[in-house]
C-alpha cells in the first residue's frame, strides 16, 4: 500500500508541475501596460470589460480622457493605428509611435509602420501563407494601404476588421488555437472569408444568427472592435459556439435537394442545381417590389437562366469542350459546400457553367474582327447567335414547383442568411 501511495503522490506532483498542465490555462497575449480610466460611457455596459482590456494593453485609446465612445463607428485610420500598435506590441515593441511631422496627419506614422510590417510579412511568407487573407500582403495593393483603408472616408466594415486583424496576427507570428468546429459560413467565402472563418474558429468573431451569418458589410463600432480585440488579447473572453448548417433547399424552399425541379427537353434539373438561381430571382423580385412581390415572374426568370445553362452544355459539346471537377477547383479553389446554402452539386453546376461560358466566349472571340455594331465584335455576335440557336424552347416544371407555397418560401427566404448576401 505504501508504494501505491508514493506513486499516486509522485503522479500528482508531475501533473501539477508538467508543461502540459501549464499550457492548459492560456495566458493573456499581452500584459497590462497602464491602468484604464473609468470611462463614463462604458460603465455597466457590455463594453466595460473589453474597453478596459484593450486600453490596459495599449492597443486602443479612449475617445477622450473620460469617454470611450463605444457607439461611434470605427474609422479606417483608427483601425490602422490599432493594428500597428498590436503588431508592435506582439513583436516586442513598446506600442509607442513618433509624433507626425508638421505636414502630416496624426495617423500617418501608423500607416507607414503597418504598411511595412504587412509588406515584409508578405515578402517572407509563402503563397500558402497569403491564401485566404484580405488584400494580399506583399503586393502593390498592400503598398497602397491608405487607399485600402481610406482615412476619414467610410467606417470600417466587419470584413475589413477581420481581414486586417488576421493579417496583423499572421505577420506577428501569432496563431490562435481553434476552439470552434466550423467548416463554412453561409455568407463568407474567398480570400476575406478565409480570414473570417479562422477568427470565428478561434472564438474571436461570432455569427449573428444560429446559422453563423457573419454580415460582413455591417459597420463596426468602437465598442464592437474593443470586444473583438479583447477576445484576441484575453483567451478567457473567447467564445465557444456551434452553428447550424444552412441549406437553401431544406431551410428556404422546404424540399429535398435531390428532387427534380424541372425537365428541359428531356434533361432533368434537380432542386439543388436550381435552388440558387431561383432564390436569387425571388430575392431580387421581393426587394424591387416589397409590397407586391411576383414569385411567378421570378420563377420564370430562373428557368430562363437554366435554359441558358443547357444551351451552354450543347454548345460546349458541339465544340468538344469538357468540364471537370479538377478544372473547377483549379479555378475557384475548394468547393464551398454550404456557402450561400448551396450544396456541393449546386456549386459544381454553377462554377462549371460559368467556366464553359467563358471558354466558349473566348473561342468565338478569337474569330473577332473590328467592331461591327454598338461596339460588339464579330466574335461576340457569333457567340450570342450560337447561344440563342442552342437555347431549348421548352421547360416542364415538376409538381414541387407548381404546388409550392410561395408566400411561405418568401417569408423563410427573407429571414434567412441568403437575405444578407
Amino acid at each position: 500500500m505504501r508504494s501505491v501511495r508514493i506513486s499516486a503522490w509522485v503522479l500528482a506532483m508531475l501533473l501539477t508541475c508538467s508543461p502540459l498542465s501549464a499550457l492548459a490555462v492560456e495566458t493573456d497575449l499581452l500584459p497590462a501596460r497602464r491602468a484604464a480610466p473609468d470611462f463614463s460611457d462604458t460603465a455597466g455596459t457590455a463594453y466595460e470589460e473589453a474597453a478596459s482590456v484593450v486600453y490596459e494593453a495599449g492597443v486602443m485609446n479612449g475617445f477622450t480622457v473620460s469617454r470611450f465612445a463605444p457607439e461611434e463607428p470605427l474609422m479606417p485610420e483608427q483601425l490602422a493605428a490599432v493594428c500597428a500598435r498590436l503588431y508592435d506590441l506582439l513583436t516586442g515593441g513598446s506600442g509607442a509611435f513618433p509624433a507626425p511631422a508638421e505636414d502630416e496627419a496624426w495617423y500617418d506614422p501608423y500607416y507607414r509602420f503597418l504598411e511595412e510590417a504587412l509588406d515584409n510579412q508578405g515578402e517572407s511568407g509563402s503563397a500558402d501563407d497569403a491564401e485566404g487573407s484580405g488584400p494580399v500582403v506583399g503586393t502593390e495593393e498592400m503598398k497602397a494601404l491608405p487607399w485600402n483603408l481610406h482615412p476619414g472616408k467610410y467606417p470600417v466594415l466587419r470584413w475589413m476588421l477581420a481581414a486586417y486583424l488576421d493579417q496583423t496576427l499572421e505577420a506577428a507570428g501569432v496563431t490562435l488555437p481553434q476552439r470552434n468546429d466550423i467548416s463554412v459560413l453561409p455568407d463568407a467565402a474567398g480570400q476575406d472569408g478565409a480570414s473570417i472563418l479562422r477568427l470565428c474558429r478561434a472564438g474571436i468573431f461570432t455569427g449573428t444568427d444560429p446559422y453563423g451569418t457573419f454580415r460582413q458589410n455591417d459597420v463596426v463600432t468602437r465598442g464592437e472592435a474593443a470586444v473583438i480585440l479583447a477576445r484576441v488579447l484575453r483567451p478567457a473572453l473567447r467564445e465557444s459556439y456551434s452553428i447550424l448548417p444552412f441549406d437553401l433547399c431544406a431551410d428556404v424552399l422546404g424540399v429535398d435537394g435531390k428532387s427534380p425541379a424541372l425537365t428541359v427537353e428531356g434533361e432533368t434539373i434537380t432542386m439543388e442545381q436550381f435552388a440558387q438561381e431561383l432564390c436569387l430571382a425571388l430575392r431580387q423580385n421581393a426587394l424591387e417590389s416589397p409590397d407586391a412581390p411576383e414569385p411567378e415572374t421570378a420563377l420564370a426568370a430562373a428557368v430562363e437562366e437554366i435554359q441558358e445553362d443547357v444551351a451552354i452544355d450543347r454548345l460546349a459539346a458541339k465544340h468538344h469542350l469538357l468540364m471537370s471537377e479538377r478544372k473547377i477547383s483549379d479555378t475557384y479553389g475548394s468547393i464551398p459546400a454550404g456557402y450561400q446554402g448551396v450544396t456541393r452539386e449546386g456549386w459544381l453546376w454553377e462554377y462549371g457553367h460559368s467556366l464553359l461560358h467563358q471558354e466558349l466566349f473566348l473561342l468565338y472571340q478569337a474569330q473577332s474582327g473590328p467592331a461591327v455594331s454598338d461596339g460588339e465584335t464579330q466574335g461576340e455576335l457569333l457567340f450570342n447567335a450560337a447561344l440563342d440557336a442552342a437555347r431549348p424552347k421548352d421547360a416542364s416544371l415538376s409538381p414541387i414547383l407548381t404546388e409550392m407555397d410561395w408566400d411561405a418560401v418568401l417569408e423563410r427566404l427573407l429571414s434567412s442568411p441568403f437575405r444578407a448576401l
